[in-house]
């Protein structure tokens, strides 16, 4: 059996380097191509697909990894503990602020040595076919962290070991999850199912071949879906798009509201330059997008409802003050995308801009992802719009990953502030679940209050199916389930 993934999200993988995994544009193809140390199931359980056992000892602050015994790469070469234990080494050695790896004892300090990955960090080591951390300080869930495609493993002699880059930075290492790459264009890529692995049972990976097939939702709702093909996409595209005009209700599967949409501001910008001003252009975006869209979800919050520390819209207030005169004639530069599901933002901001009368330059330049982020922090754009995710089962985790310093580019204007770092450090420590809505609370004002990132709105992801197939039901620990996790029933 084969399944048809017809992505509107994204458009084909731009990297191999579990380093960019956690780029939306890789993570499907990263999920398919390599195992990573933990994963979450069906049930929304912790489970591995490279480890007999696992455990975290909170009494000792450690965690055990056991490896099971004849797994292999691709290319035929035994998945090892050093291999196992390198994924996380590596992505340590890069990110040592990174949530969960900042605890593993003498990492800093050995990161900040920068003398490559020849030595492990202490609290990183193998006893045979055992992998140990040593953590300091008290952690709640830290191994699932270990869930994520930024610890795919790949084999040790890909890597240069003095510099920790890979040694072939364009041709993919050789793989270690439950699919191999077949075939690849810019329309679509094909996985096939591999031979020599240990699935975990056969229902799990019911599909032989999964495809990823790269179009616009316009293109995509015209297509007459067949059996085994699934749309996904993002609630601004099916919103814009006539996606829903022919379908049955239950052939159409959304997840829960768990994802959430901001505005980010250069606030070295005339413009943007102070609290109130992003605050004021933020809240016309809003009005705009209600006025627009009135069934989009529009928000003030970060968090959403699945998650401790939520604060309705009317529980954050914006500014009274009229700030018209500072946006007057004054120039915004916007990346010039017309389609996707950024593109309705996009359009709702160019509506703002002419209300204020503001002169609108838009950058024509390559649209790609990582030149758009680049003309962000170098000044060439004023603003850009983005979205992400939290996960319900470990919030406090991707919070902090999120605002990892030197991780998400995109984010650079938030590094220099110490009141979200500060907040996070209370975060962390915190180990009295009873205080941790108030935190979260007090985190989620002041990301309102500052918005050097505007949350503007939450929404949700939708599967669609052909009208004689539904979805089953998939998990909800993590904001993206696997892509052979999508398991469809005939009606």
């Amino acid at each position: 059996m084969n399944l048809n993934i017809i992505n509107t999200e994204v458009g084909p993988p731009d990297s191999f380097d579990p380093n960019d995994a956690d780029k939306t544009q890789n993570i499907m193809a990263m999920r398919l191509l390599y195992s990573t140390p933990l994963m979450i199931n069906s049930n929304n359980e912790l489970t591995s697909s490279v480890f007999s056992e696992f455990n975290f000892d909170e009494k000792n602050n450690s965690a055990k990894f056991i490896l099971k015994q004849g797994l292999l790469f691709s290319d035929g070469q035994k998945i090892t503990t050093q291999d196992v234990a390198m994924s996380i080494a590596r992505f340590g050695y890069f990110h040592p602020q990174f949530p969960v790896i900042k605890k593993i004892e003498g990492l800093i300090e050995w990161a900040n040595r920068k003398k490559g990955l020849i030595h492990f960090p202490k609290g990183l080591y193998i006893d045979k076919n055992e992998i140990h951390i040593q953590f300091i300080g008290k952690m709640t869930n830290p191994l699932f962290r270990f869930c994520l495609e930024i610890f795919s493993i790949i084999p040790t002699s890909s890597i240069h070991l003095e510099t920790g880059q890979l040694i072939d930075k364009l041709a993919p290492a050789p793989f270690s999850g439950f699919f191999k790459l077949q075939e690849k264009s810019a329309e679509q890529w094909i996985f096939a199912k591999r031979n020599n692995i240990e699935i975990l049972n056969d229902t799990d990976i019911p599909y032989r071949k999964i495809s990823l097939t790269f179009k616009n939702i316009n293109s995509a709702c015209e297509l007459k879906l067949k059996k085994n093909d699934i749309i996904a996409g993002f609630e601004m595209d099916y919103i814009m798009s006539g996606c829903d005009t022919s379908s049955k209700s239950q052939s159409i599967k959304w997840l829960p509201a768990s994802r959430f949409g901001l505005l980010r501001f250069n606030p070295t910008l005339d413009i943007f330059n102070s609290n109130e001003k992003r605050k004021y252009f933020s809240e016309l975006v809003r009005k705009q997008l209600k006025k627009t869209y009135p069934n989009l979800q529009v928000e003030r919050g970060l968090f959403s409802k699945l998650l401790p520390g939520y604060l309705s819209f009317s529980d954050l207030s914006t500014t009274n003050i009229n700030l018209e005169k500072d946006f007057l004639n004054k120039e915004i530069i916007l990346p010039n995308i017309n389609e996707g599901p950024s593109s309705l933002i996009y359009t709702s901001i160019k509506k703002v801009a002419i209300e204020l009368k503001m002169k609108i330059k838009m950058n024509d330049q390559n649209l790609n992802q990582k030149n758009i982020v680049d003309d962000f922090v170098t000044g060439k754009l004023s603003m850009i719009f983005g979205g992400s995710g939290f996960w319900a089962q470990d919030p406090i985790g991707d919070l902090e990953m999120y605002f990892t310093k030197n991780f998400h580019k995109t984010m650079t204007f938030t590094w220099a502030d110490d009141g979200i770092y500060s907040r996070l450090e209370s975060l962390d420590a915190n180990t009295d679940d009873s205080k941790t809505k108030k935190l979260m609370e007090d985190f989620n004002t002041y990301i309102f209050e500052q918005s050097i990132v505007a949350p503007i709105l939450h929404f949700r992801r939708f599967y669609k199916t052909a009208d004689n197939q539904k979805l089953k039901e998939l998990p909800q620990a993590v904001t993206s389930p696997s892509p052979w996790q999508l398991k469809l029933i005939d009606l």
